[in-house]
């Protein structure tokens, strides 16, 4: 397994998640 790789991929992943979570909670603040 090559870490750089898994590394950047983990990253995105976080990155990803945490655009989705902010989404997310912006419009669970909306539709209050």
């Amino acid at each position: 397994m090559k870490k750089p790789l898994c590394g950047l991929l983990l990253v995105l992943l976080s990155f990803v998640g945490y655009r989705i979570a902010s989404d997310y909670l912006e419009d669970n603040r909306e539709f209050r």
